[in-house]
This record gives structure tokens, sequence and C-alpha cells, in this order.
């Protein structure tokens, strides 16, 4: 539990997520502590809405890690699938993939990415809705399923069937990360790489700078762009330590 309590303080931003993973101790604490353990028998199904590089699969990742620890999932295992890989190329093709994706994430999470490109009018798409459905009712507290993808796409998805906001209790949307907030994680991503910032800029400055200079691409981009420019300075610094020797 250390762990992933130190893991979730570490994220830069996601004050949405943390509430929530937060309430989750709380419940789980209620429970040790001599409360009805049927409190946490229900369903932690969730919709992950925002813009690129917000960090959905992150999020869905440590929702995982969390759940395990405090004993709301037996396992925590993130099955990743590509809503679009679900869909089949025939009608009775789709439901087989999802069953299966549904066992693979059996005792932990099934992660469903760019979900809302179920919302199509071939019919693969509404197939693979109805075969989830089917198979959350049946499974209701043995697997956690997370829906992601972009705000306004995604509201159409769970406006495609009553079902899909009954078996989705919570929505979260996880906000675009401000200039400060790129600059820390670029300063995280230069440290995994084996650089770090000179000693002359500061992680404020560099937010200032990304305010400045970047803001516009902040909404398409997120984190990407802490990603992008970090890369970008490193093959700089490449290109003159070569010209200067």
């Amino acid at each position: 539990r250390q762990t992933v309590e130190a893991e979730l303080a570490d994220l830069t931003g996601m004050p949405e997520l943390k509430k929530m993973l937060s309430d989750v101790r709380k419940q789980a604490l209620y429970v040790e502590r001599g409360g009805n353990p049927k409190a946490l028998a229900r369903s932690f199904n969730l919709v992950l809405t925002g813009n690129p590089g917000t960090g959905k699969s992150t999020a869905a990742r440590i929702v995982a890690r969390y759940l395990h620890a405090y004993g709301v999932l037996p396992s925590e295992t993130v099955v990743e699938r590509n809503a679009l890989l679900l869909k089949g190329q025939y009608v009775g093709q789709s439901a087989p993939r999802v069953a299966e994706a549904v066992a693979d994430a059996m005792g932990g999470v099934l992660f469903i990415d760019e979900a809302y490109a179920l919302a199509g009018n071939d019919g693969y798409g509404t197939e693979v809705v109805r075969t989830l459905l089917t198979e959350l009712e049946n499974n209701r507290t043995r697997f956690v399923c997370i829906l992601a993808g972009y705000d306004e796409k995604m509201g159409h998805l769970m406006a495609m069937d009553p079902g899909l906001q009954r078996r989705f209790p919570t929505t979260l949307r996880l906000s675009n990360y401000t200039p400060a907030q790129l600059a820390l994680i670029a300063e995280g991503v230069a440290c995994r790489s084996g650089f770090q910032l000179d000693s002359e800029v500061s992680v404020g400055e560099l937010g200032q700078h990304i305010g400045q200079r970047h803001s516009g691409l902040i909404a398409s981009h997120n984190g990407g762009l802490a990603v992008q420019l970090v890369e970008a300075a490193i093959g700089r610094l490449m290109v003159r330590v070569v010209d200067e020797e």
C-alpha cells in the first residue's frame, strides 16, 4: 500500500483521480475496522475522459494497482484493448473478442481505450457494447472495466445504450495540465532519460517558457508536449556537443 500511495502522490496533477482513490481507501479502511464488507461489493466501473496526453492510460493502471492494494480486486492485472480491435469484420465476430478480453481481465481491470469508436452505425460497435454489458452484469464484482476517450465523443457513446450509464456509475474528466505541471513532467522525463535541467534553469522558469511559447499546444498534446520538448532539447544537446568537439 505504501508503494501505490507513493506512486499516486508522485503523479503530477490528476486531482480528480486522487480524490476518487482517497475515497476508496477510506471505504476499505471502514471495512477493515469492522464495517459491513458488502460496502465494497459494488461496481467500480469507470469512464475516463480528457484531451490527448492527460494520462488516461496511466490513470487506468494505477486504479488497478490501488484497488488490488486495498482488497477490492484480487489482481492488479490490466488488460488493454483498443475499441477498434474489439470490433469484428462481420456480425458475430465481435462477441468472442469481448468475451476473451473479459476472461483475460477477470479479477483485474479491462481498459478499453478510444471507446468512442464503438458508437458508429456499423452494427459491430453495438455488438461489442451489448456483449460487454452482458459480461458486466454476469460478473458485476469480479472485474472492473474502464472506458476511455475524448470528452464529446464519449458522450455520444454513453448515450448509445441506457445500460452503459447504469453499468458505469462514475465518470472522471482528467484536466489539461498547466504549464507549471508540464515543466514538472518534463523534468521527470529528462531524469528518466539520464539528463537533468541546466543548473541555471529552474522548473518554474521552464513552466513560464512553456506558457509563453507553447500554450496553444497544451490542449492537443498535454503530457506529450513535455516529452517532445525534452526529446528535442536532448537532440540539440547531442548535435551541439559534437559540433563543439
